[in-house]
C-alpha cells in the first residue's frame, strides 16, 4: 500500500464525494475560517494602534482605539465558534454518513465473507478510520489551513517590519519543521501497528 505525500493527497481527494451534500455549509466554514485567519492577524494591527495611537493620543483617541480592539475580538470569536461548529458538524455528518454505507454494504454480502474474513480485524479498522476521518474532517484539516493562512500572513508582515528577524526566523525554522515530520512518519506507523494489534486481539 502506498503512503507516500501523493497517496495522502489522494485520500484527502476522496473527501471530496463525501463532503458534496453539505456544499453550502462547508463553503460557510470556509469563510468563517478565512475570516478568523485574517481577524487574527488583524489582532496585531489592532494592539498597535491602541499603543501608538490610542495612549499617545487623548482619551478620546483611546476610547476609540480600545472600541476598534474590542470589535476585533469579538467578531475573531464569532468567526472561530461559528467555523468550529460547522466543521464539527461536518465531521459528525460524514461519520454517521460512512457508517451507514458500512453497514448497508456489510449486510448484502454474502455469508461466504463471513467464513473467511476476521471480523475483529474489519471492526478495528472501521472504526479506527472512521473516527480518523471524523477528526481530520472536524478539526484537523480548518485547524492545519487556518494556521498555514495565518502563518504566511504573519511571516509577510513581518518582512515588511523587519527584513532581518524574518530571514533569520526562516534559517531556524527547518530546525522546528524537520523533527516534526520525522516523529509524525513515526507515529502513523506505530498506529497501524497498534491497529493491527487491536484488530488480532478483537478476532480472537
Amino acid at each position: 500500500m502506498t503512503t507516500g505525500p501523493r497517496a495522502s493527497l489522494a485520500a484527502l481527494g476522496l473527501l471530496l464525494p463525501l463532503l458534496r451534500p453539505y456544499l453550502p455549509r462547508v463553503m460557510a466554514a470556509i469563510a468563517a475560517l478565512l475570516l478568523a485567519a485574517g481577524l487574527t492577524l488583524a489582532l496585531g494591527q489592532g494592539l498597535k494602534h491602541l499603543i501608538d495611537d490610542g495612549f499617545a493620543g487623548g482619551p478620546g483617541a483611546l476610547d476609540r482605539a480600545a472600541l476598534v480592539m474590542g470589535a476585533l475580538i469579538a467578531a475573531l470569536a464569532a468567526a472561530t465558534t461559528t467555523r468550529f461548529y460547522l466543521v464539527s458538524w461536518l465531521g459528525e455528518r460524514v461519520a454517521a454518513d460512512l457508517r451507514q454505507r458500512f453497514f448497508d454494504h456489510v449486510t448484502g454480502l454474502s455469508p461466504a465473507y463471513f467464513e473467511t474474513a476476521r471480523i475483529g480485524d474489519v471492526m478495528s479498522r472501521l472504526t479506527a478510520d472512521i473516527g480518523l476521518l471524523q477528526s481530520l474532517i472536524g478539526s484537523a484539516i480548518s485547524m492545519g489551513v487556518r494556521q498555514a493562512i495565518t502563518g504566511a500572513g504573519a511571516f509577510i508582515m513581518l518582512v515588511l517590519t523587519s527584513a532581518k528577524l524574518a530571514g533569520l526566523i526562516a534559517l531556524i525554522l527547518p530546525m522546528v519543521v524537520l523533527p516534526l515530520v520525522f516523529f509524525g512518519r513515526r507515529e502513523r506507523r506505530l498506529s497501524k501497528a497498534a491497529q493491527e494489534r487491536i484488530g488480532d486481539l478483537a478476532a480472537q
